[in-house]
């Protein structure tokens, strides 16, 4: 072992001087044994891997698993900055900075300096990662080199290209890649793609889908002229006078209304003005619908107006009362140029899923369901009465005699509340209407005390 150490130099010295190897040399297994076999009568496998800077680790993967491990990385010649700047300049007086290369043109540049770096280490130095330089390696694609020493474009002389592209077209205009491409000409030697699709506020994931998916991006929007609120207001004032606040339009109409703002607006800014969503302007474009346009300049009505409107209807209808659509279109007929018809239905207690099942598919809604005057025990009373003249108590009664009994009442009870003043459960009530069965007409009061007793004995 003390031999070992006593030899390490010279036999490094041996190795190197004979050029067999170079320090920082990848070798395999096959190449290890080839170096060792002068050495082998003297040093074991191990002791020589050693020597050459290999691991145990390393040299097991190498000898089992067919891998190259790097040997004398510590006698690897480091490179000073001084070089790495002398290299980079040789390089461009070749190719230009940013130039794409692929594998082949990467090895006629390196020719000179394989004596003193790797190929790896000379893609680094002239911008290319390891792991783009195995895929350019191994797949036979192109990496940009030294991308640093692009001149970068001051600010002045964007905002000069941009003063350039804006008297060829409009700000915010939606282009396509021709149309880029086009605009990009003049430019094609001071700037890449990319960089002269930043200049037009173009993302490079936006570069992409215009060149690849044949879509459109909208360049320079921070040059459009912003409408302000004084702007959006008199808009609004001119679109009134030529429609209602709330009122239903087309996308023909819509165009209609658009024609005199088309050098100020996009489509999608007229229509925000108006209170239309982007979604709701797809719709009325490409489904032929209909959207309601200012609905915020529908005059808002108050509480107590609200309440007017309640007394009036309750002239008309008795609370609770089901009423079809064209019973609702009558009540409404005196509120049609304050309220629309959803806020109508509102005001009567029918939410907005219940109005349109209403108005499509002719079913009947119940209004004003607040405003029924809650019933007191007294009433209560009279009414189980007035129910014992016609049926006895403990008599079994179906849903359909149910009914029979409940006709009088339905305006000022539901049928649960009337169920269970003649002493039918929620549970039973159900039971007759949807399974059929029937139920013992009983006094309220007499069950309540017989359902206590049997929960005590219970």
């Amino acid at each position: 072992m003390d031999y070992v150490k006593e030899e390490k130099g010279k036999i490094i010295e041996e190795l190197l001087s004979c050029k067999k190897i170079v320090a920082g040399q990848l070798i395999n297994y096959a190449k290890f044994l080839e170096l060792h076999k002068i050495y082998k009568d003297r040093i074991s496998e191990r002791e020589f891997a050693k020597i050459l800077g290999i691991t145990e680790s390393s040299f097991n993967m190498m000898k089992n698993q067919g891998q190259r491990v790097k040997i004398l990385k510590d006698k690897v010649k480091k490179i000073t900055e001084k070089e790495i700047k002398e290299i980079k300049e040789e390089i461009l007086k070749k190719v230009k900075p940013g130039q794409a290369i692929n594998y082949e043109e990467l090895l006629e540049l390196y020719k000179p300096y394989k004596g003193k770096l790797n190929e790896v280490e000379f893609a680094k130095i002239i911008g290319i990662s390891y792991a783009n330089f195995t895929t350019i390696k191994n797949k036979g694609t192109r990496a940009k080199i030294l991308k640093e020493k692009l001149k970068k474009m001051t600010e002045e002389e964007g905002e000069r290209i941009k003063e350039e592209i804006l008297k060829k077209v409009k700000p915010g205009k939606a282009i396509n890649y021709a149309e880029f491409l086009e605009l990009y000409e003049p430019y094609k030697g001071e700037l890449s793609e990319v960089e002269f699709a930043e200049i037009l506020r173009i993302s490079y994931s936006n570069l992409n889908t215009i060149k690849h998916q044949g879509t459109r991006a909208k360049i320079l929007k921070e040059k459009v002229k912003k409408v302000t609120e004084e702007e959006k207001e008199e808009i609004r004032g001119e679109v009134l006078k030529k429609v209602k606040a709330g009122q239903l339009i087309n996308y023909a109409e819509f165009l209609e209304l658009y024609e005199p703002y088309k050098g100020k607006l996009s489509e999608v800014e007229f229509a925000t003005i108006l209170d239309i969503s982007y979604y709701n302007i797809k719709q009325i474009k490409s489904r032929g619908t209909r959207t309601r346009v200012l609905k915020e300049k529908i005059a808002k009505i108050s509480k107590e107006e609200k309440e007017k409107v309640i007394e009036e209807i309750l002239k008309k209808v008795e609370p609770r009362q089901m009423i079809s659509y064209e019973e609702f279109k009558e009540l409404y007929k005196p509120y049609m140029d304050k309220l629309s018809e959803e806020e109508f239905a509102e005001i009567l207690g029918i939410n907005y899923e219940n109005f349109k099942i209403m108005k499509k598919q002719g079913t009947k809604a119940k209004i004003l369901k607040e405003k029924v005057k809650k019933i007191t025990e007294e009433e209560g009373e009279r009414i189980k009465e007035e129910i014992l003249r016609k049926v006895k108590l403990g008599q079994t009664i179906n849903y359909e005699k149910f009914k029979d009994l409940y006709e009088p009442y339905e305006r000022k009870l539901t049928q649960i509340e009337f169920a269970k003043i003649i002493g039918i459960s929620e549970s039973n009530f159900h039971n007759i209407r949807n399974q059929g069965t029937r139920a013992k007409v009983r006094d309220y009061r007499e069950k309540e005390k017989i359902d206590r007793v049997k929960y005590i004995l219970k």
